[in-house]
């Protein structure tokens, strides 16, 4: 089997890390593919450093920031490949990347999505990804298989799981056109568990294929515990699980989450004295709030407090 790959990546305000991705491409040992760059409202567009990096480069230049879902669905629009694989631009891609993915599709015709494991960057022989366990319909929280675990064989394996990671994630076309584009209100966080979600109502499968590796910096492009990440992270769950449970887990969860949750989560911010956190949260729960009230209506985005 010799399938041809569209590698799709987005690029926002990242050059380094960019060029350093594309040139490990050649590492993977597999030529078949077609490399798409979607560079997302770019202050200075350095095309030319990213075609120097990969030769071959299909770049597309967006003047608007359309957020990671947005930016990959323009990739997908250009995209001819028999499957879809789509990768962080602050990953690092090694002979064991594409490869034993490819196989394990033509070896599984019931898979929808796979990811490979995913190593940190820092640290090679430490995971930061091997698989997720699906959600609990009640705290609305799921697991990180292999997080912060020395790499190991028990990790090198192929296993259903709940969901693929959207920093290495492979899917092939002709899934992608049944269950439509990522969703694009999400903006940040969740689009990849959207998919996943979607991939299982079409009977598909969802697996960690443990034989294949990416290297990951691990959001190089966004600051960990930052306004905007608490923002995303905590609107996008609320969504996320009013769409994809029924109308009583949604109420058993929202229950949970009003008044056991949300409590917590304040006195954490109060604590630390982290305002703009605090205000980072009490809108995203406006935000979702507002949405299940009237799903009509757009959905409010993050603003940062000057």
């Amino acid at each position: 089997m010799n399938p041809f790959i569209s590698i799709i990546s987005v690029n926002y305000r990242n050059t380094k890390d960019t060029t350093a991705f594309l040139e490990s491409i050649k590492e993977s040992k597999y030529d078949n593919i077609e490399v798409i760059l979607v560079d997302n409202a770019p202050l200075i567009s350095d095309q030319h450093l990213f075609e120097k990096a990969y030769p071959n480069l299909i770049y597309i230049h967006s003047k608007e920031n359309l957020g990671f879902a947005g930016a990959n669905n323009l990739g997908i629009k250009r995209a001819f490949g028999d499957l879809y694989y789509f990768l962080n631009n602050d990953t690092i891609l090694t002979k064991e990347s594409i490869i034993p993915l490819i196989q394990r599709f033509s070896t599984n015709k019931h898979l929808g999505a796979a990811s490979p494991r995913i190593a940190f960057y820092d640290n090679q022989n430490l995971l930061q990804y091997a698989g997720m366990t699906p959600i609990n319909p009640l705290t609305g929280r799921n697991k990180m298989i292999g997080n912060h675990e020395i790499d190991s064989p028990i990790y090198q394996k192929t296993n259903q799981i709940g969901y693929a990671h959207g920093a290495a994630m492979m899917i092939p076309a002709k899934i992608v056109n049944e269950i439509g584009p990522m969703e694009t209100d999400y903006f940040l966080y969740y689009e990849e568990l959207d998919w996943c979600e979607k991939i299982r109502q079409q009977n598909k499968e969802i697996e960690i294929v443990g034989e294949g590796r990416v290297i990951h910096k691990a959001s190089a492009s966004i600051k960990a515990n930052s306004p905007l990440q608490t923002f995303y992270m905590t609107r996008n769950r609320l969504l996320f699980m009013y769409r994809f449970n029924s109308n009583n887990q949604f109420k058993k969860f929202w229950n949970f989450y009003k008044f056991v949750v949300i409590p917590k989560e304040k006195l954490k911010f109060i604590i630390k004295g982290d305002k703009d956190g605090l205000n980072a949260y009490n809108q995203a729960l406006t935000s979702a709030t507002n949405y299940f009230k009237n799903t009509n209506l757009p959905l409010q985005n993050f603003h940062a407090v000057a």
